[in-house]
């Protein structure tokens, strides 16, 4: 449509009856958002109703003009509630034993990356997945540490993860002589990092239900988020286990 032909358009909807008008500036925010699953489409109209029945004509119009930019904003509103309230019930089927924590990864016995990461000792694999400049630098450190019997680069997107209120792909996994088995996530301070508390709030109850031999850290190279860690304390701490 032209830009002509949306204006008539969008006038012939501000003409009609409130509810009229409701009903149809709805239908096109819907359509723009499109599917949400597992959200019903029905309850994603219920939530866009809810807030354009609080507009009066001079903001349906606005919707109107910038739809694209409404139905974006709205989206991503249902997004981060449908995380919170995932956040919320899984803590809640973790209290009652819902959920409960197994073993459900085995290590295959052999991996072929799509590019190889430099060789740094103790690797598990003869070849490890490529890896960034801040990985490489954290696991070199790591490695180089007495106590550590192997790491491993954990495949992106394939291999071991934290699955509960959303999927935590981590960066590496190490065995100390101890037999404690550690997961690590490095966080380059120059990332988008708004994910990163979601994160470590499920790796934390995820170690509190795995038992005393499972550890996880969060590594920052300067600026830390609160409970993770930066590179040398963290170097520090796992050299004593």
């Amino acid at each position: 449509m032209s830009g002509q032909q949306i204006a008539v358009l969008n006038q012939k909807i501000l003409s009609l009856p409130p509810q009229s008008k409701i009903e149809a500036v709805n239908q096109r925010f819907c359509k723009l958002i499109g599917n949400m699953y597992p959200i019903a489409d029905k309850e994603v109209k219920f939530y866009v109703n809810r807030i354009l029945e609080q507009m009066d004509t001079e903001q349906l119009k606005d919707c109107l003009e910038r739809d694209f930019i409404y139905a974006l904003k709205i989206k991503r509103k249902i997004n981060d509630l449908s995380t919170i309230h995932k956040e919320r019930k899984f803590s809640d089927y973790l209290d009652v034993d819902r959920i409960i924590i197994k073993p459900s990864c085995e290590l295959p016995e052999t991996i072929t990356p799509s590019a190889n990461a430099p060789a740094i000792q103790k690797s598990l694999y003869i070849n490890e997945p490529a890896m960034n400049g801040f990985e490489g630098k954290v696991i070199n450190e790591l490695a180089n540490l007495e106590n550590i019997v192997f790491w491993h680069k954990i495949i992106e997107k394939r291999g071991f993860r934290l699955n509960g209120f959303l999927n935590h792909y981590l960066d590496f996994l190490l065995l100390t002589k101890s037999g404690k088995i550690l997961l690590v996530e490095s966080k380059g301070d120059n990332l988008d990092n708004s994910d990163s508390m979601r994160k470590l709030r499920l790796a934390q109850l995820w170690t509190s239900k795995a038992g005393n031999n499972f550890r996880y850290f969060m590594v920052f190279d300067n600026s830390p988020i609160e409970n993770a860690h930066k590179l040398d304390d963290v170097t520090k701490l796992i050299a004593q286990m």
